[in-house]
């Protein structure tokens, strides 16, 4: 199967041209981006959609690749999807098409509000991408930010757009094809603070004492807790609640 970068530049988001004020923002805008990725370790690259390029990709993405110290770059970063399976590159198209087409009911703020993320597969490992836009103008997508890093799941897919300080979320659905409204979980203070705490670890009787509250009492705001997230231990709790921007 043919795979393109040129593939991601769809309909719903071609674009315009850049204007010089523009240009001087996106060169402060990678600059940034590689900052980011020194600091936490995670890939990352940015997407110019007035040039229809990468303009921007971080080294580690080659490791992640399992190919050598350098070898994708912004000019050849097409090396990247070769090595994603042929399912899962129709997947990444279908999920490219369905964001920028929902970005087009969106108003310019509302997109700048929106990150996109799911889980795709690269040499057999199973990496989770975030895309959030840096610069929107009239419902198009100037410039893009995506971040990889190893999935903490083993989910295929778990395509999820959220907007900030929105109570909703959309989830897209593979079966469907389309974008499902979805309520958001909210938690008590007490219950982000049992996953804060655990999440460095403490116990449940240490997190009794930091909380004032008996060991009971904790384990029955951990079963609310589980519940109310759909999962069955603190493992699968503190995924959930990171992948779900809880923190």
């Amino acid at each position: 199967m043919d795979k393109e970068i040129q593939d991601f530049f769809t309909a719903p988001n071609l674009l315009l041209t850049a204007t010089p004020q523009e240009k001087i923002n996106v060169k402060a805008d990678l600059k940034l981006s590689e900052a980011v990725s020194r600091i936490l370790g995670c890939g990352i690259y940015v997407v110019d959609y007035t040039k229809n390029e990468v303009v921007y990709i971080s080294e580690n993405i080659a490791k992640m690749c399992g190919l050598p110290y350098k070898e994708i770059t912004a000019e050849n970063c097409g090396l990247y999807l070769k090595h994603v399976p042929d399912s899962d590159y129709k997947m990444l198209l279908e999920i490219n098409g369905a964001v920028f087409s929902l970005f087009k009911t969106m108003t310019d703020e509302e997109i700048l509000k929106c990150c996109v993320s799911y889980n795709f597969h690269i040499n057999h490992l199973l990496l989770h991408q975030s895309f959030t836009p840096i610069a929107v103008d009239n419902g198009f997508v100037r410039l893009g930010l995506f971040v990889l890093t190893l999935s903490s799941e083993n989910k295929l897919g778990h395509i999820v757009l959220q907007q900030k300080n929105s109570k909703t979320f959309y989830e897209y659905s593979l079966e469907k094809h389309v974008w499902i409204p979805q309520e958001k979980i909210t938690l008590s203070e007490t219950e982000k603070r049992i996953l804060c705490l655990s999440a460095q670890g403490r116990t449940e009787d240490e997190i009794a004492g930091l909380l004032c509250k008996s060991s009971d009492s904790i384990k029955y705001h951990k079963k609310v807790l589980f519940k109310k997230l759909n999962v069955s231990n603190i493992t699968e709790a503190l995924i959930y609640a990171i992948n779900n921007r809880f923190f």
